[in-house]
């Protein structure tokens, strides 16, 4: 008798659960640009606030939020030339996320073509944090003879 009162109470609980948490992640997309030049954050920022007409300019998007050459945790070092869009679109649109989301980069990419950019959407980007791989792959090289780095700076690697 115990086990089945439990087995109700678990279900109510269940029932009585919402997912509006997960539901908000699905409409937030995170942007993020690096400039391919090293620019002064003044720069940086001139860019960036153009790059947020462009999205404001996006009927779908409802609110955008801007990390400019910062990033999370205390060991990070971001140089001056990155930033960070939070993009949240509205609940009543026509297109799918990934729609806006190609409208976002060629928008981008046609008006500053100088930028490195990189969409996901939220619940992605949280879901990689988790699961301990929220980058791909990045080959850094230092060395103080600059003709050799100018030369590996050249060379296209593929996996």
């Amino acid at each position: 008798m115990l086990s089945v009162v439990l087995i109700a109470c678990a279900y109510l609980s269940y029932r009585a659960l919402g997912t509006d948490l997960l539901r908000q992640w699905m409409k937030a997309v995170l942007f993020s640009i690096t400039h391919a030049r090293r620019t002064s954050l003044e720069e940086t920022d001139r860019v960036l606030q153009h790059v947020e007409q462009i999205l404001h300019s996006i009927p779908e998007v409802e609110t955008t939020s801007r990390r400019t050459g910062l990033q999370l945790g205390l060991a990070a070092v971001t140089e001056a030339n990155s930033g960070d869009f939070s993009v949240k679109l509205k609940q009543d649109r026509s297109r799918s996320v990934d729609d806006v989301m190609e409208e976002v980069r060629s928008k981008v990419h046609q008006a500053e073509p100088a930028l490195d950019i990189e969409l996901l959407q939220l619940l992605q980007d949280m879901i990689g944090d988790l699961s301990n791989a929220p980058e791909p792959v990045q080959i850094k090289l230092f060395s103080s003879d600059s003709e050799l780095l100018r030369e590996w700076d050249q060379r296209s690697v593929t996996p």
